[in-house]
């Protein structure tokens, strides 16, 4: 029972290598071997088990002997579910990547039951849901908050891991419409990592949603607050985009902005810019 047969854990390091080169298909042909292997050294721990406990009893090793096989036995089940529940995690996030979300959520599911303590597979699961539209933000916002939960007192999760999802959990708690929430956790990501312009791109992005509530009536009116949140849209779209985070999004959400500030000529730029980055968004 105590040598694992390595076949799983073979086909589990190249589904990595796979996925890490974007060889999508060969990927989760691998990680669809290592569950055939785990599968089938579920089924030989099992069988190995059974017969030991049977000789150890017909032998009459004793107590202490049996307790060993019991503890060796339950060490081996315990390796096969981490590698079970890493196989459908990695999976769960190849799935995530190609868009296929209910592929993603499925196998993310499988990992948390697997391990329920893992924070990886919440998140993942957290930005598939957050991915597929507004009347999942609910259940996205509380699986990124169970995977918070989970690391909050875990001192081996560095603080770029940390400052990601927070900014993963201001992301969803932007797209449910809740910009105070979003707001205070975008600002506890950037407190751990100041230097991250998918953040500033994403918190240029909230302001804008931000000015659109004052503008569509969502929120009570105050002078001034409208202009104050596209401006600030604005000036952390810019911080992006001098960090190099040039994109299609970045130039057509600040374009948004300038324009909501009757400012057209910026407007018109940015929207140039945006359609010069990605064609294929101006084609009918």
């Amino acid at each position: 029972i105590a040598a694992i047969k390595p076949g799983h854990w073979i086909w589990l390091q190249m589904a990595q290598t796979y996925n890490a080169i974007r060889h999508v298909k060969e990927a989760v042909k691998a990680c669809n071997k290592a569950l055939q292997f785990i599968e089938k050294e579920k089924w030989e721990t099992d069988r190995t088990y059974k017969n030991a406990r049977d000789d150890a009893t017909r032998a009459s090793a004793g107590a202490a002997r049996l307790q060993d096989i019991r503890n060796v036995y339950a060490e081996s089940k315990s390796v096969l579910r981490k590698n079970e529940a890493e196989v459908y995690m990695m999976l769960g996030s190849i799935f995530l990547q190609e868009r296929q979300y209910q592929k993603s959520f499925d196998n993310c599911r499988r990992a948390i039951n697997l391990a329920p303590d893992d924070y990886r597979p919440h998140w993942t699961l957290g930005i598939a849901l957050m991915e597929i539209g507004k009347k999942h933000s609910q259940e996205a916002c509380q699986n990124l908050l169970d995977a918070e939960n989970l690391i909050r007192d875990d001192t081996g999760i560095d603080s770029g891991v940390r400052a990601g999802l927070f900014s993963d959990i201001a992301k969803a708690y932007s797209k449910s419409g809740k910009c105070r929430t979003s707001l205070h956790y975008y600002n506890r990501s950037l407190r751990l990592d100041p230097d991250a312009p998918n953040t500033y791109k994403r918190l240029g992005i909230l302001f804008c949603t931000w000015g659109n509530h004052y503008t569509n009536g969502g929120e009570q009116w105050k002078i001034g607050e409208r202009e104050k949140k596209y401006n600030l849209a604005i000036e952390w779209l810019t911080k992006a985009i001098e960090c190099g985070w040039k994109t299609a999004l970045t130039h057509g959400v600040r374009g948004q902005a300038h324009q909501a500030l009757g400012e057209y000529e910026a407007a018109i730029a940015d929207y140039k810019e945006s359609l010069r980055i990605e064609p294929r968004q101006g084609r009918v």
